[in-house]
């Protein structure tokens, strides 16, 4: 089965720079609501927080109030059990006296709580027999002596502390059974506080999430202006191409009768110099002639490649062995030239392409890089072949001859730099775009140590 040609991959690449916008503005949705649903939770979540500490607080404090309740309810059963009767019959002069000295005891005596203050205080006056701590917030906004039962008021309730009032009754032996309440002032660290806390971490989350956000858009911006300017250069080169294959589809149909003709004139005329002269057929003049003929049909066969570049087979093939059989069969030009030629390999050389195709193009440079040592000192081509990598492999052809100008470099894959459009120039051109039709990428550049390299890189098969 064939692969899309590289057109279609080329109109694919144009669409997607074509719809960089809408992913722009989908982003630039998707970060708003973000922010705004961050917003509102952080809201909603403050103000339920707010409407449930006071209930909350006040429940948590009548817990240990209780707590402390039976703390001091314990002092005063000691009093009664340690103190003579003379002393306990004028208990209302030295029970707040003994209780005020073991109030600190009792606080201390009950872990966890925060207690801001503390007090004995008489139940029918509500005067204070004994107390610890700050007591004047105990005062701030009383209760009333006349509630027998257990009271909890919440006296504070803002973003830095909740304070809650506890009023409850002791319950003692006789003579100070129903003598005295206790009145405790707790204080609790508020859900708001962990919550500013919270929203701090979350604006500051919303802060990197946006500046995230920005980067990401601007990146998205950078790659679709790359894109664009990529999928418009392959446009315009595409249409390049195209305006070549037509060109060239005429001109090799205009000219491969007529090199037919010639082809056969040839023939005929080296059968009647061997009947005339009795030179044979393998005769100097006509082996320049047949060498001729071979040039102008490589040229009107580039032609024909440029023209039918779509129609690509897609397969599985070792490109390694087809370097080394490659190179094996140019051995008799090289040794005629005088070049020391060789081939290395390393790695898999498994490639999913078009085995022919990439073989012409392989053979175009390797003839290439072989012309450009016409005129070198040194004559040595090497074409190597790495597949140590996992996703891709490349072939370098190299070889010693003069090193043209930068500008020859970066331009000799592009048919109209000159102003001539030549068969070794739709040559190159060729080899660039089938490489590209692989998925891959072919340049030029100074080889170290002098000579120019061309490397061929192309996806391993998956």
């Amino acid at each position: 089965m064939s692969d899309p040609p590289s057109r279609a991959r080329l109109v694919t690449s144009a669409s997607r720079a074509a719809f960089g916008p809408r992913v722009l503005a989908a982003l630039g949705v998707m970060g708003i609501l973000g922010v705004v649903v961050a917003l509102v939770f952080v809201k909603v979540w403050d103000d339920y927080v707010t409407g449930l500490q006071p209930e909350y607080f006040k429940s948590q404090g009548q817990a240990w109030g209780r707590t402390y309740r039976s703390r001091v309810e314990s002092l005063m059963a000691r009093y009664l059990d340690e103190r003579p009767h003379e002393e306990i019959t004028h208990w209302r002069e030295s029970f707040p006296r003994w209780v005020r000295g073991h109030l600190a005891d009792a606080v201390a005596a009950v872990p966890g709580s925060r207690p801001l203050a503390l007090a004995v205080v008489e139940a029918k006056t509500g005067k204070m027999a004994a107390a610890w701590g700050e007591t004047g917030a105990l005062w701030a906004r009383g209760i009333s002596t006349e509630d027998a039962g257990p009271t909890a008021k919440v006296l504070r309730a803002d973003g830095e502390e909740v304070q809650v009032l506890i009023d409850l009754p002791l319950q003692a032996e006789e003579p100070l059974r129903n003598a005295y309440r206790l009145r405790v002032l707790l204080g609790f660290t508020p859900f708001s506080k962990g919550l500013r806390r919270g929203t701090n971490y979350a604006s500051v989350l919303v802060l990197v999430y946006l500046l995230m956000l920005y980067g990401l858009f601007v990146l998205v911006y950078l790659l679709g202006r790359r894109e664009t300017r990529l999928s418009f250069e392959a446009e315009e080169r595409s249409s390049r191409l195209k305006a070549i294959g037509s060109v060239a589809a005429g001109i090799a149909h205009e000219v491969r009768n007529p090199l037919n003709a010639v082809s056969l004139n040839v023939q005929y005329l080296e059968k009647l110099n061997a009947s005339a002269t009795g030179r044979t057929p393998e005769d100097a003049d006509f082996q320049r002639i047949r060498g001729e003929l071979r040039k102008i049909e490589q040229v009107i066969d580039n032609f024909v490649a440029v023209a039918h570049l779509g129609a690509m087979e897609f397969r599985d093939f070792d490109l390694s062995r087809m370097l080394e059989d490659m190179v094996a069969s140019l051995q008799p030009e090289f040794e005629a030239r005088g070049v020391t030629a060789r081939f290395h390999g390393e790695g898999e050389g498994v490639v999913r392409g078009d085995e022919e195709k990439l073989r012409q193009i392989l053979r175009h440079l390797t003839e290439n890089a072989l012309r450009a040592l016409e005129d070198a000192e040194e004559k040595r081509l090497d074409v190597a072949f790495d597949g140590r990598e996992s996703r891709r492999v490349r072939v370098t052809i190299r070889n010693s001859g003069p090193v043209p100008d930068p500008e020859v470099l970066a331009n000799m894959f592009d048919p109209y730099w000159t102003s001539r459009i030549s068969s070794r120039a739709l040559g190159l051109t060729l080899a660039q775009v089938v490489a590209a039709s692989h998925g891959g990428s072919l340049h030029a550049a100074p080889a170290h140590g002098g000579g120019v390299a061309v490397v061929l890189e192309l996806p391993r098969s998956p």
